[in-house]
């Protein structure tokens, strides 16, 4: 099998949104105050502007976010970034060109009211609004934007630094355990994702007259194509169990299934044996 670093490499993904809140010193102090209360009892935070100006630019990173994870793997628990199946680079760069041009649109829709929005904000906040509160509109522009840093795995063949060879040695071992375990970690992930989507169909086609959305299935189906590359380790295992996934569970519509008990019940039914089949490997 190729080395970690020959089968994928590390992808942070940053975004920065202004909020459009801030907690107000002087509020918060006049409120313990009036309340006899503690300093430390509380604090007064005021929404800058309509807070559904920024609905749509939050929606925009929602959904960046929603597809970072779901076409990356763990890698650590330090900020350090995410794995990045070589087979998924340009499915990931293009899909990320679409939505960052999204979240562009929504800031730059933002920005283009962002006057009128701090005018509103004077009438509606009266006495408590701050003029210093307000960032002008070109400053306000820099506190959004969308980044991915990519960069390769660190191998331990790579490793070449001024030391006792034992300790090089040593630290060489480390990077590839530590390579090791994240390829690990990864495909207990890809296993615990199958069985969230098969225990969660299986569960609602057992409701009495279910009510679901068509994503239900859709989820399903994408997850399967998805899946085998994600694989990192080529685990035959859940390649077989995504195959039978996708036999067993998405070859009815979800109109179907809202219209037939039988065909709810048969899928429950082998969702249960999927689930009782990969309880192996979870």
């Amino acid at each position: 099998m190729q080395n970690l670093n020959e089968k994928a490499m590390l992808v942070k993904n940053s975004i920065s949104c202004w909020t459009g809140k801030r907690v107000d010193k002087k509020i918060s102090k006049e409120t313990s105050e009036r309340y006899g209360a503690s300093d430390k009892a509380g604090k007064y935070t005021k929404y800058l502007v309509d807070v559904d100006s920024l609905k749509p630019v939050k929606k925009a990173a929602s959904e960046i976010k929603t597809y970072y994870y779901k076409v990356t793997l763990p890698w650590s628990d330090n900020g350090g970034g995410r794995l990045l199946p070589a087979k998924m680079y340009l499915d990931f760069t293009a899909k990320m060109r679409e939505l960052k041009t999204a979240f562009e649109k929504a800031v730059n829709d933002f920005i283009s009211e962002y006057e009128n929005l701090v005018w509103k904000a004077k009438v509606d906040l009266k006495g408590m609004f701050n003029q210093n509160d307000y960032p002008s509109s070109e400053e306000i522009a820099l506190k959004f934007g969308v980044k991915n840093h990519i960069r390769p795995i660190p191998a331990g063949s790579d490793f070449r630094v001024s030391l006792n060879e034992n300790e090089i040695q040593a630290i060489r071992a480390d990077i590839e355990l530590r390579n090791k375990t994240a390829l690990e970690t990864a495909t207990r992930d890809l296993w615990h994702r199958l069985y969230e989507v098969v225990e969660k169909i299986g569960s609602k086609m057992k409701e009495d007259g279910p009510r679901f959305r068509d994503s239900l299935v859709g989820n399903v189906v994408d997850l399967c194509r998805l899946l085998p590359k994600l694989n990192l380790t080529d685990d035959s295992n859940l390649t077989r169990m995504t195959h039978e996934i996708e036999r067993s569970l998405t070859l009815s519509t979800p109109k179907e299934l809202r219209e037939s008990p039988e065909a709810r019940q048969d899928i429950a039914k082998e969702a249960d044996g999927i689930l009782k089949r990969m309880e192996g490997y979870i």
